[in-house]
């Protein structure tokens, strides 16, 4: 791993001296020093990875620095923190968390690197089947990290380190597509007519399968390959790590079928029905299941269509949120009827 530090590990993180990282390791006992690495993915520059010699030899940590907002590693470590306890995925944890803002000017924390690697460095190496496979892993991992149940939906409230509960999870979950829905049409053509009556004849058609009672779970939101690893032990795939925890919540977990349906989708109906597969396998779905499928996607399509819109990334100008959502929002015929 270098070390060189004299030019900026990353745009957000700026400079850092080998002394502020030994201080920051020093802080939670964690060893001496000996490399530091920006992390390659990732859209925000927030993580370096750092080799430490610690008491038990050769370490690797992750540098979390420069927080979106004030409360977003306590966040993430109460995520953290509930699903090492409640369930048996793997998450970053120890997940260390110092407040103080006087060594780099922001907060910081410190987590154990997972093992693994994110599946887009397997897929060259692997044929049809085995990618399957590994996508029907993925989602029996999955229903494993939603084993972190508690009492309410709602997100995390950072007076209390908490949940703040919802009265209504239709209602938040209406709430949340306005929201986006809004930022939309304040970016210049981002929403048109068609768009506007595609949204709303969704939510008419399917809204009531929202009101089917659930147990409230940790939703990480941004379930993806960007942020899970996998690794093959004993000649099967497994879902070994899963990280950036910044949009979790608890709530639906069939909300997280979204994005990773969306994604292995791209690479034909095959990926994403065993990924699919392997959630309901281990977590069997609730009445209803295809609608919910098809306004949760919906909500998760919103929310990267008016983060690309916003800051003109991912889609031509010419592009229109019907045509990019309706193929991912159709994969609903891939789960089984009720």
């Amino acid at each position: 791993m270098s070390l060189d530090l004299s030019e900026p590990l990353s745009e957000r993180l700026g400079a850092l001296s080998r002394e502020q990282l030994q201080a920051a390791l020093d802080r939670f006992g964690l060893g001496a020093l000996v490399g530091a690495q920006a992390a390659r993915n990732g859209l925000f520059g927030q993580n370096l990875f750092l080799s430490v010699e610690g008491a038990g030899g050769a370490e690797q940590w992750v540098f979390r620095g420069a927080p979106h907002w004030p409360w977003q590693f306590s966040k993430e470590r109460y995520f953290a923190e509930g699903v090492q306890r409640r369930t048996n995925a793997a998450v970053p944890w120890p997940y260390h968390v110092e407040r103080d803002e006087a060594l780099f000017g922001w907060s910081y924390a410190l987590m154990p690197r997972l093992p693994g690697v994110s599946p887009t460095v397997v897929k060259a190496d692997v044929d049809d089947d085995e990618w399957c496979r590994l996508a029907h892993a993925v989602g029996a991992g999955l229903a494993e990290l939603h084993g972190f149940t508690g009492p309410d939906s709602g997100e995390y409230d950072p007076e209390t380190d908490g949940i703040r509960k919802e009265a209504s999870f239709e209602a938040w979950w209406l709430r949340s597509v306005e929201g986006y829905r809004s930022r939309c049409l304040e970016i210049p053509d981002a929403l048109d007519e068609e768009d506007l009556a595609y949204i709303d004849g969704l939510i008419e058609a399917h809204r009531p399968a929202l009101r089917v009672g659930f147990v409230p779970c940790f939703v990480h939101h941004d379930f993806k390959e960007g942020n899970i690893h996998v690794e093959r032990m004993e000649g099967a795939w497994r879902l070994s790590g899963v990280f950036d925890l910044m949009t979790g919540a608890m709530g639906d977990g069939e909300q997280d079928l979204s994005r990773m349906a969306a994604s292995y989708g791209v690479w034909g109906r095959e990926t994403a029905h065993a990924f699919l597969d392997g959630y309901r396998k281990r977590r069997p779905l609730r009445p209803g299941a295809r609608d919910r499928f098809r306004l949760y996607m919906l909500l998760d399509r919103l929310w990267i269509w008016e983060y690309g819109r916003r800051n003109q990334v991912w889609f031509p100008t010419d592009a229109r949120f019907r045509r990019f959502a309706r193929g991912a929002i159709d994969l609903d015929g891939l789960l089984p009827d009720d």
